[in-house]
């Protein structure tokens, strides 16, 4: 089978979408070496490192009409190549659905609260669109409770809706915590779709707990929170 990956997500130089399309076509190629996958897009775009050999560039728009990439580029690079399927891991699909496709909903933010997004106004008006035409003829979202907003918000087909949890990085392994006080670690971007409220709470509980089987007139225990990560645009506005 070839599979072809649309892979503009691949030019950002930050956020969660490049990381995602990067580690899904690593992943898809090494788990299926007998089959190949090709990254195709309308804009320049770096290969994922260490990419086998069967994860590989192909091409783009060639003429003035395949610069409406959605539209007719992305179906004539699919011709070309000869691909059986196409991947959208960005909130879309090709407009003419002459192959079978994949679609990824990461979350329902750009529907949600417009502070939370600036530049979401393409996905919020074409994934919809692409919905009510049936264009998709799979949508994955990263857990179930996004698979049920999908359902629920689109009026989606259950059937045509999984559930497929992201795997942490290969370079991310268990280490044995060093002595010490416990901490709480937050990275991500800085904004209310995040759900920080509710780690903050969770954080409070937690650090009250470890106090309770403390000696009378022990100094409590420190039980710090961090933050690394960005900031986005509509949490600096949001919280003037």
């Amino acid at each position: 089978m070839r599979v072809a990956i649309e892979a503009a997500s691949l030019a950002l130089t930050s956020g969660g979408l490049p990381r995602y399309t990067s580690e899904l076509s690593l992943a898809l190629a090494r788990c299926f070496p007998d089959d190949e996958f090709v990254l195709i897009s309308d804009q320049p775009f770096p290969m994922p490192s260490a990419a086998p050999p069967n994860l590989i560039r192909g091409g783009g728009p060639r003429n003035a009409i395949e610069r409406r990439w959605w539209l007719w580029g992305i179906t004539s690079e699919m011709r070309r190549l000869g691909a059986d399927l196409i991947h959208g891991p960005d909130f879309a699909v090709p407009y003419l659905g002459r192959r079978p496709s994949v679609l990824t909903l990461h979350d329902l933010s750009p529907w949600m609260d417009e502070r939370w997004h600036q530049a979401a106004g393409r996905v919020k008006r074409r994934t919809p669109v692409l919905f009510d035409l049936g264009l998709a003829t799979m949508i994955v979202t990263p857990g179930e409770a996004v698979r049920k907003q999908a359902i629920e918000r689109f009026h989606l087909d259950s059937a045509r809706v999984v559930a497929i949890p992201e795997a942490a990085p290969p370079w991310l392994t268990p280490v044995t915590p060093p002595a010490g006080d416990p901490y709480v670690l937050f990275v991500g971007t800085l904004e209310p779709r995040k759900n920080l409220d509710q780690l903050l709470m969770a954080w409070r509980e937690a650090r009250e707990a470890s106090d309770r089987p403390r000696a009378r007139g022990a100094p409590p225990r420190r039980f710090p929170a961090a933050y690394t990560g960005a900031r986005s645009e509509g949490a600096r506005r949001g919280s003037r």
